[in-house]
């Protein structure tokens, strides 16, 4: 027998038809920015070339400092940078249309309120779009998001009952919520890590946690990025970043289940707390009735004689008989 929150929750087959509406979705903005977005050609910066340079050839060096071959050495360093440079903004080309892969990363983050910055729109038109696209698409993700997070919950139960976890009792709520957190660490966290740090090559383990928490918080500094050059990858970098979707999408769905499991636990316990109060007001009203009836009976009887042949007495405040033959006489 399901609780009154399961009964409202929504039918697979709904579940799945609004899923595939935010592909979709998700789809037609990256292609929107695919078109209208031109990827930023790649720049020369000569201060970083400087400094390169200083850190190669030092200027505190002893010796070899003054030979001709070290001022040789160096002056060809020198020509070598400064001709990458300029031929570098001389012969720069037209920008292309931004990747469609890249495209969908931009998309992603806008959708998951991500935002790492290492994609954003450049033009009117991109910066346009954006505002209208989040605007209808931002609350049709997080709906997915929270109904993919009660799947998830109903899932987890369903788990726990069939290896006899729960052993015919409810678990608390900091049970169930470290129960949660040690799976969610699990699938969410340490293996994702694990994965990410071996095709990242140049990621320690560290950095990769470290994205995947900053990700599935919605952070997003941007300061480390998984599969940023997957355009140059091949298919298993476009099916990385096809993962790396996916996994977004449940891993912030696992943050949303924790946090509607806290508030569930918590408002049933404020309805049970307040269903306390209300017995517990009754039972004293009820008992207080029953100990006093000589009290409660003649109050009862002496606002009923006022309706039916009794009046006061003006001087004393006492009842007094009322006559209605009399007063018919008159």
């Amino acid at each position: 027998m399901y609780s009154p929150t399961e009964k409202r929750m929504i039918k697979w087959e709904s579940f799945l038809l609004v899923l595939f509406v935010l592909m979709v979705y998700l789809v037609l903005g990256g292609l929107f920015y695919h078109l209208i977005e031109k990827a930023l050609p790649e720049t020369c910066d000569m201060n970083f070339e400087w400094r390169l340079l200083l850190d190669k050839y030092p200027l505190n060096a002893t010796n070899d400092t003054s030979t001709e071959t070290y001022s040789s050495s160096i002056r060809m360093e020198i020509e070598e940078t400064w001709k990458r440079c300029n031929g570098f903004y001389v012969n720069a080309t037209e920008p292309k249309n931004l990747p469609f892969s890249d495209a969908m990363y931009l998309a992603m983050t806008v959708l998951t309120t991500i935002g790492y910055g290492h994609f954003v729109p450049h033009t009117w038109g991109g910066k346009l779009f954006t505002i209208f696209y989040g605007f209808f698409g931002i609350p049709l993700c997080f709906f997915n998001l929270v109904v993919i997070g009660e799947k998830m919950g109903r899932a987890f139960n369903f788990v726990l009952v069939k290896c006899n976890c729960i052993r015919g009792k409810r678990l608390r709520l900091f049970q169930k919520v470290i129960i949660l957190v040690l799976v969610g660490q699990l699938v969410f966290f340490f293996l994702p890590s694990l994965i990410i740090q071996q095709i990242e090559q140049t990621w320690s383990y560290l950095d990769a946690y470290y994205f995947i928490f900053v990700t599935i918080a919605t952070i997003g500094f941007g300061d480390l990025v998984a599969g940023k050059n997957a355009e140059s990858g091949g298919i298993f970098s476009h099916a990385y970043r096809v993962s790396f979707y996916l996994w977004c999408l449940f891993g912030i769905s696992y943050i949303t289940l924790i946090i509607h499991t806290i508030v569930e636990s918590l408002q049933k316990k404020s309805d049970q707390w307040e269903k306390n109060i209300s017995e517990a007001i009754a039972r004293k009203r009820s008992h207080r009735f029953a100990e006093e009836p000589e009290i409660v009976e003649p109050k009862l009887k002496t606002r009923g004689s006022q309706r039916f042949g009794r009046c006061w007495n003006s001087k004393d405040k006492s009842p007094v008989p009322y006559d209605h033959a009399e007063q018919s006489e008159l």
